[in-house]
């Protein structure tokens, strides 16, 4: 059963991350929120047909959400279709214009999760490429104040640190923003093991939840594999020209399922050999 689907808004990015696996080769593109409508709307319609719940819609994969101009715009839509909602943002173009006009969406389920790696400004910089610490931080600040959702800090750490800074950094980062959930976690290695220098390895079994559960729409809406997949590396077809606009008929396309059963039954997916979550 579907749970979550990412729709990448875009992936323009204004940031080089040492740790994102984003190798930038693909052509920019910006969703328009009109496709993205009918998208989610054909959705529910599948959904409520086969009697099942709405799943989580992600509005990014790859690239910044917040470059979309039209962002606010995607909040109204997947408010209105009555979606849980989640934004991943490294947040540096957080405004207190555009907090408000978020706040002003009064989205029913709506949580915005903003990197703030390192736990400190050098480390941020030598992590982001660019000196945003502060500039985040206040972003985060007025999240909190004006766009009424949910706030998440997420920050991510090197191994070595992560073992021992990570209650440090969780105090510190509760004590800056009192009302958000914060999430100090060790860096990974996405979909390429050993990638990541200062990563953890990480073990998830032979079945993996984003085949099962997950689908991803490409800014340019072709279907991918999976979230780990920041490139594109295994596409399925165009969402409008192989499945009409049907995310309910893409995520049962039958060349997926065959790929959720080899991996049900522990055999060979090829597609998936050199992820940390699944390596057979």
């Amino acid at each position: 059963m579907i749970k979550r689907v990412n729709l990448e808004i875009t992936n323009s990015c204004n940031l080089l991350c040492k740790h994102c696996a984003d190798d930038r080769r693909r052509e920019v593109h910006f969703m328009d929120p009109v496709v993205a409508k009918v998208l989610l709307e054909n959705l529910k319609a599948d959904c409520l047909s086969s009697n099942i719940p709405l799943p989580e819609v992600r509005l990014f994969l790859s690239g910044e959400p917040l470059r979309n101009n039209k962002f606010v715009n995607f909040l109204h839509i997947t408010n209105d279709l009555g979606y849980k909602t989640l934004v991943h943002t490294n947040g540096t173009l957080i405004s207190r214009r555009l907090a408000k006009k978020i706040g002003k969406v009064k989205h029913h389920n709506l949580t915005i999760s903003v990197s703030l790696d390192g736990g400190d400004e050098e480390t941020y910089k030598q992590m982001r490429g660019l000196d945003f610490f502060n500039k985040v931080s206040a972003g985060i600040v007025l999240l909190c104040e004006h766009a009424n959702c949910n706030v998440v800090v997420q920050c991510l750490l090197e191994k070595q640190v992560y073992l021992h800074a990570k209650e440090l950094i969780e105090r510190k980062y509760k004590s800056y923003f009192p009302s958000a959930k914060v999430y100090v976690r060790p860096l990974h290695n996405w979909n390429k093991k050993d990638s990541v220098e200062g990563s953890t390895k990480l073990s998830y079994g032979t079945v993996c939840d984003f085949l099962m559960h997950d689908l991803v729409i490409y800014s340019d809406l072709r279907v991918g594999l999976c979230c780990a997949c920041l490139n594109g590396e295994h596409c399925f077809g165009h969402i409008l020209q192989d499945w009409h606009g049907s995310i309910f008929d893409a995520y049962n396309d039958p060349n997926r399922d065959s790929l959720r059963e080899a991996m049900k039954q522990q055999s060979h997916v090829a597609c998936c050999a050199n992820c940390e979550r699944y390596g057979r």
